[in-house]
């Protein structure tokens, strides 16, 4: 049985859709059979993250309403085997709260076929979207090391673990270790003990960030971004590895 992980934050920029697809390279890499879902039923940005953007067709909100068979919606990477990914609708034209219990329940039920499926959620959080919160699924919360960032974080954390989700991971995102030591950011400590979440995850300021997404080309397969490495870490500990942190932090 496979393990459906939601990537939420509690606000926006965080970089939640560049984590969750290198995550997802990361454990296809590692021999895992991955599903990624985008979940941001609003505003999908995961195809362009993952430089699908151009063989994106059908979406989820087309096999809920049948107007397509499965596989035809489901897109296997071309470059990284064992990942696949199902894109959010460009306009949503269902109930929003039906769509998110649908992409739940379509999530769960792929855990028979995959070892993983990540579902990239929509920032903050909206009753509806609660929908998405449930006792077998569990939560990575994305944050960066900022005050509003921390705050909202915890707030996710909180309706998550409201509504049953038991398993819930904190990844500090855009670390800068310059901006720490001049005291300009909160630095990790500050951080986990504001959101009260155990910490499964840092990843660095990458410079490369924008620029994968412009040349329409995953970070991960970027090999100068220093980000790379650090997903490959995550996925090792959520795969149930013992791994250190990035060392550079």
């Amino acid at each position: 049985m496979g393990k459906v992980i939601l990537f939420a934050s509690g606000k926006g920029g965080v970089g939640k859709t560049t984590l969750t697809a290198g995550i997802g390279f990361a454990l296809a890499d590692l021999g895992k059979k991955v599903l990624l879902i985008d979940a941001d039923i609003r505003l999908r940005n995961l195809d362009l993250v993952l430089g699908a953007h151009d063989r994106t067709i059908y979406d989820i909100q087309d096999i809920y309403f049948g107007r397509c068979k499965e596989e035809m919606a489901v897109l296997a990477s071309t470059s990284h085997p064992g990942l696949h990914f199902l894109s959010a609708p460009l306009v949503l034209t269902e109930d929003s709260g039906k769509m998110y219990s649908f992409i739940r329940d379509y999530a769960v039920k792929k855990t028979s076929s995959y070892d993983y499926v990540l579902v990239d959620c929509p920032a903050g959080i909206d009753p509806d979207m609660k929908n998405m919160f449930c006792r077998k699924v569990g939560l990575i919360c994305v944050a960066t090391p900022d005050i509003a960032s921390v705050r909202d974080a915890e707030k996710v954390a909180y309706e998550a673990s409201d509504e049953g989700v038991t398993y819930i991971r904190l990844v500090v995102n855009r670390v800068s270790k310059k901006a720490m030591r001049r005291n300009k950011s909160p630095d990790i400590d500050e951080v986990i003990d504001g959101t009260k979440i155990q910490l499964i995850g840092l990843v660095p300021e990458d410079r490369y960030a924008a620029y994968a997404v412009n040349i329409h080309k995953p970070l991960f397969d970027i090999k100068k971004s220093h980000a790379r490495i650090t997903f490959t870490n995550i996925a090792k500990r959520i795969d149930g590895a013992e791994k250190s942190l990035y060392k550079k932090f």
